[in-house]
């Protein structure tokens, strides 16, 4: 017999199902490509693979990702990349980085790969480009492909943010403007490479 008893909650205190508690499972509607049909299943929040409950043929491998390699530039330090990693939201280690009294300009993002074994694959990275780095630093001198490449094989998937489109003008000091990464809902702004100033994706006309 099981003495286990529900919950009992006051007037207005929220359910089981409001207080945020974590889901001892998950029912995943999808679809199985062997029974040409729609299927449902329940994955607990401990398995890595999801199976079709008719035919039990994977359906969906999960693997948990722990943290994020990065890939940044500085305006203000060309022929420079820096690679690092963090296990919070690459908009938060950016916007850390930007805070920084010792950052010439703001950090543009260049690249960032999520990882399942963050410090590890940052290490890795690290040694396979040793004759690139600086001393005692994350910096290396490096060019962002080649800088892509050894992340990509190391990480073992490709980035979510790479080379961008085609230069703009800064409409306050004539320099070349790029796209690159804001910290506000990942859209695209403009960054001016000479005089470091930021422009959102609504707040200037674009001059070619």
């Amino acid at each position: 017999m099981n003495d286990e008893k529900p919950p009992q909650h006051d007037q207005g205190e929220p359910s089981l199902q409001q207080s945020g508690d974590t889901p001892v499972a998950y029912e995943i509607s999808t679809y199985c490509p062997a029974c040409r049909g729609p299927k449902v299943g329940v994955m607990k929040s401990t398995a890595s693979e999801l199976k079709c409950p008719t035919c039990s043929g994977s359906l969906a491998v999960i693997k948990p990702l722990l943290g994020i390699v990065y890939i940044v530039s500085n305006p203000r330090m060309p022929g420079l990349l820096k690679i690092g990693c963090t296990t919070r939201a690459v908009e938060e280690r950016l916007s850390e980085l930007n805070r920084s009294t010792s950052a010439p300009a703001p950090f543009v993002l260049e690249a960032f790969f999520y990882s399942e074994h963050p410090y590890e694959d940052e290490k890795v990275i690290h040694l396979r480009l040793a004759g690139a780095k600086l001393k005692d630093r994350e910096f290396f001198e490096i060019g962002l492909e080649e800088a892509l490449s050894v992340c990509e094989l190391v990480c073992k998937r490709r980035s979510h943010i790479g080379p961008v489109g085609p230069p703009t003008v800064c409409s306050k000091c004539g320099g070349s403007l790029r796209l690159s990464y804001t910290l506000s809902g990942c859209r695209e702004g403009r960054l001016c490479t000479s005089c470091g100033s930021w422009f959102g994706e609504n707040e200037v006309s674009y001059k070619r």
